[in-house]
Formats: structure tokens, sequence, C-alpha cells
């Protein structure tokens, strides 16, 4: 099991050429080295950032503080326009089944609404309005 990242500061970053070749060939011939150990401790950081993570996720919930808040916005965002794009996608699966040729295909697609861009200045304006509106408070 070659190894191919690191995490340094709390963040993965991949493994130098010259760390992985150390950590496979002590990991290929069985060695008690320090490859086995340097595994297993990054495996224990990982873990540790993982259950941060799920612990961060868990105290979200029923935060009321900003940071909680703008979180929960962003991601109500996200579910909506999720939502949103799976609408059109259903609604075009069906004008596909629909058609009976290309042509009315063409005309059934080209009849469907078109997604509005959205930009990052769109994005802030939902959450922020999100936020006002109280729709992310618990």
């Amino acid at each position: 099991m070659p190894a191919t990242h690191k995490v340094v500061n709390g963040i993965q970053v991949p493994l130098t050429p010259e760390e992985a070749a150390t950590i496979e060939a002590e990991w290929v011939n069985n060695a008690p080295g320090t490859g086995a150990t340097w595994l297993a401790e990054q495996a224990a950081i990982l873990a540790n950032l993982r259950n941060r993570a799920k612990n961060v996720v868990a105290e979200i919930n029923g935060d009321t503080d900003y940071l909680a808040k703008v979180i929960r916005a962003l991601a109500l965002t996200i579910l909506e326009e999720t939502n949103r794009t799976r609408e059109w996608l259903m609604s075009f699966k069906t004008e596909v089944a629909a058609a009976t040729n290309l042509a009315d295909l063409k005309t059934r697609v080209a009849g469907l609404p078109d997604r509005p861009e959205v930009s990052a200045s769109d994005l802030k304006t939902v959450i922020r309005s999100k936020i006002d509106a109280g729709e992310v408070d618990s």
C-alpha cells in the first residue's frame, strides 16, 4: 500500500518522490523502520482531522454563531441549486423520452428553460438574504 500524501499543518499534501520511494521500499520489504511508523502516524493525524471535521458539522446544526449561520446558508444554497439542476435534468429526460424523431427532440429541448448563470456576487447575495430572512437561525 504505497503512500501518496502526508499531513502537514493539518493539510494533506503530496509526498515528494523521494519520500514516496523510501516509504514504499520499507513497506514492500516489510521493514520495521520509519516507513511503517510514519504511515501509522499519518493515519492517526488524518483520523483526528476527520473526527474534528465531523464534530464541526455536528455542532453547526444547533450553533447560533455567525460562522455556523454562514455555513448553513451556503449549504442551503447549494442544496437548492442542486435541486433546481435535478429538476431541469428530469425535464430533459422527459422530453428526450417523449421525442419521436431528431427534429422533435430539438424542438422539445429548445423549449426547456435556460439555466441562469450564477456569479460569485449572486451567490453572496443569496447567502446574505438567507441570513437576513432567518432561514438559517437554527
